[in-house]
């Protein structure tokens, strides 16, 4: 990462034009991978080139790599740029933004395109063309249980990209979200949908893009990421030393805590949701039951074990 890579200039370029968002779409989209995207947070937070929210499997690199691969998609990683940030973009401009400050290239190309825009105004006008300046259409939020698994009534918005620009609207009670006076230049284009949303809801089809048309409607299926595993360490109460052996069980799925007392346990898809009762046994110890834990969350789960 220390050689200017045109990956970051996209990124960075990306963050400029959307402020904070989850950048592991256009990540995808650019073929990186978990470690590579790793490499890119490194970069970013030694250069202080963005500020930075990610999933904890990125943030512990001190933890060796379990035998179960962690696909990226199933990451979070949130990005604002900074005012550094902004100054590498200004010192690392794109050809065509140099191009765009020589001042024959501007010339050249500016008076083509005037006389070109000027001759369709007149030949429409002359033919009193009446075109459709905006169209709105709704996006139908659903699970992945259906049409009527309304996963996020009242909750998040849907984003938009356009190009260069974003467009929000707010989910309501039916889980629509309707987007209005969208430039007309869009009609039959395909677009980027994501979400908007406290906890990591994503598109189940991260990479598809979507045709807008007027009072059109597109149906988005959702579900919520990040629900694939649980971890934290394990202490003696009495002592606070790291407990080893300890087992760590949602329903029949089990690991075991290590020397210095941390675990990691891999969640099935079967088994995945927002909230999971987790159970902590060792020979010697009282068991304890923790219910309704915010495995979504991806904070750490610390548990003290007491002696019987």
């Amino acid at each position: 990462m220390t050689k200017i890579d045109n990956k970051i200039n996209h990124i960075l370029r990306k963050l400029n034009e959307l402020d904070y968002v989850d950048i592991v779409p256009f990540l995808l989209k650019k073929g990186f991978d978990r470690h590579q995207a790793k490499q890119l947070i490194k970069y970013f937070e030694d250069n202080n080139l963005a500020l930075l929210n990610y999933s904890n499997e990125l943030k512990f690199t001190s933890i060796p790599e379990t035998s179960i691969p962690v696909d990226l998609r199933n990451l979070s990683i949130h990005a604002k740029i900074t005012v550094e940030g902004k100054s590498y973009l200004k010192t690392h401009p794109t050809f065509v933004e140099k191009l765009r400050y020589d001042w024959k290239t501007r010339l050249f190309v500016a008076i083509p395109m005037i006389i070109i825009a000027l001759s369709i105004n007149l030949f429409f006008s002359g033919f009193n063309f009446q075109a459709t300046n905006s169209i709105d259409f709704t996006v139908f939020v659903h699970g992945q249980k259906g049409l009527d698994d309304l996963i996020l009534k009242n909750e998040g918005k849907v984003v938009l990209l356009l190009k260069s620009d974003k467009r929000e609207a707010t989910i309501n009670e039916k889980g629509e979200a309707t987007f209005k006076e969208i430039p007309s230049v869009f009609k039959d284009k395909k677009v980027n949908i994501i979400i908007n949303h406290k906890q990591p809801y994503r598109p189940t089809k991260l990479d598809s893009l979507y045709t807008i048309n007027d009072k059109s409607s597109i149906y988005l299926e959702v579900k919520l990421y990040e629900t694939d595993s649980i971890y934290g360490s394990i202490f003696d109460s009495k002592n606070n030393k790291g407990l080893d052996s300890v087992r760590v069980s949602i329903r029949n799925v089990s690991t075991y805590s290590d020397k210095f007392g941390y675990y990691e346990l891999k969640i099935p898809n079967k088994y995945r949701k927002k909230f999971q009762d987790v159970r902590f046994e060792k020979n010697g110890y009282k068991a304890i039951v923790k219910g309704n834990v915010p495995v979504h969350t991806k904070q750490g789960l610390d548990i003290l074990l007491i002696k019987e």
